[in-house]
């Protein structure tokens, strides 16, 4: 139409890959640091060609390991949104993940006043879940967990502050047995998660990353530097 004969179109896309600053999709299992092997984990995080294997007691002891008094009602269940404490929002959100942004935060705190890392805690145990919890695990689908260094109050109003993520895989779990026998075997392995790029520190991403697209013009490449 214009007179040109073949012409050949290019185009050139830049993007950029780091620790998240804010993580999507967090599933409401929270773990307190403290657990045998999780703080190795996030210091030193396995070798992304490879699984390592953890275990995890999820019973009523497992938050006070990271408050140092008694968190009566809670088992490390997390609240991300401050709701009512709804069964179904926990079931959708061990199905599919927490839709929103979730800021952590890597440093010590002593009380979660005006905290904005602190998110509010879920009453119960998980026993109500276990459907989606079966489902999770024969999907065989990698997910990210958020872990907490401190948690204070009880029940419905724990509040647990959270200093990282994991991405693990489901291969087994008891959340219907005594409370003794309750635990989670969970594969870990870092890579690509879902999250804001690219403002994380790296502390307590777990050596995950995520990517973002920051030009799509050559002129535009300066748009990834930091």
């Amino acid at each position: 139409v214009i007179g040109l004969g073949d012409y050949t179109v290019q185009s050139v896309s830049t993007a950029a890959w780091a620790p998240p600053g804010g993580i999507k999709g967090l599933r409401p299992i929270g773990l307190c640091l403290n657990a045998p092997g999780l703080e190795d984990i996030l210091a030193i995080p396995p070798d992304p060609d490879a699984e390592e294997f953890f275990e995890i007691a999820y019973d009523k002891d497992q938050p006070e390991d990271c408050g140092g008094e008694s968190i009566p009602g809670n088992w490390g269940s997390i609240d991300f949104d401050g709701g009512e404490n709804s069964e179904a929002d926990t079931k959708e959100w061990i199905s599919n993940g927490y839709p929103d942004l979730i800021d952590v935060s890597n440093h010590e705190v002593t009380s979660c006043t005006d905290e904005a890392h602190c998110s509010q805690g879920d009453t119960g145990a998980l026993a109500g879940i276990n459907k989606e919890l079966k489902d999770l695990k024969s999907s065989e689908a990698y997910f990210t967990l958020p872990v907490f260094n401190y948690v204070e109050d009880v029940g419905a109003n724990a509040l647990f502050h959270l200093v990282g993520v994991v991405r693990v895989r489901l291969v087994d779990f008891q959340v219907t047995s005594k409370d003794s026998k309750r635990y989670f075997l969970l594969a870990v392995k870092p890579g690509l998660i879902e999250g804001t790029c690219c403002d994380g520190s790296g502390s307590g991403s777990g050596g995950n990353k995520v990517i973002a697209i920051c030009g799509v013009d050559p002129g535009q490449f300066e748009a990834c530097e930091p």
